[in-house]
């Protein structure tokens, strides 16, 4: 666990990154645009260090990692310590299906150069009105619940099922839109 501070800072970002070399890479591209990055390798140690952190954290930038589970879990014990940090993450390829997700915001794709991490930081950590509201249909939990962190932090309100019948016995204001 690390904490490095540029001379004018734009903002605070955790950076969790498991592996070595991405995460001094990625930190180094912070640094350069100005932003005081704290670095953790493991989970344990981004909690360790938005509880100790004396300051506000705007950001945490992750890899989301196939299956994602662990990566909802920590994003949503952090909102609980410090519920105004955004979230931002980035993946590898399409094999965990999130390159897939229909928006703008929230996720990367890797490799990115330094111009295009500062885009999607300041996209992040705009301010979005509320975006509307989305129903996430799926059988599996954990794809649910990566849809709903992601969509969320976007700004939308977001209803599940689990199913087609039972997202049909949901009763919503207005039918949604299909695409």
């Amino acid at each position: 666990m690390t904490a490095e501070a540029a001379g004018s800072n734009r903002y605070v970002v955790l950076l969790v990154q498991d592996d070595h070399s991405e995460l001094e890479a990625v930190g180094r591209m912070l640094l350069d645009s100005g932003h005081e990055v704290l670095r953790a390798n493991t989970f344990t140690e981004a909690l360790g260090i938005c509880e100790s952190h004396p300051g506000e954290i705007h950001l945490l930038l992750m890899e989301y990692a196939l299956g994602g589970s662990r990566d909802i879990v920590l994003k949503r014990r952090i909102a609980a310590l410090r519920p105004n940090t955004r979230t931002l993450y980035f993946s590898s390829s399409a094999q965990n299906g999130v390159s897939s997700v229909p928006i703008g915001r929230g996720v990367m794709t890797k490799p990115f150069t330094p111009r295009e991490l500062d885009r999607n930081i300041a996209q992040a950590l705009a301010p979005h009105p509320h975006a509307g509201c989305v129903l996430v249909v799926d059988d599996d939990d954990a794809v649910r619940s990566v849809l709903r962190a992601i969509l969320e932090d976007s700004g939308y309100e977001v209803l599940e099922a689990a199913n087609g019948k039972e997202a049909m016995s949901m009763r919503l204001p207005v039918p949604p839109a299909v695409a």
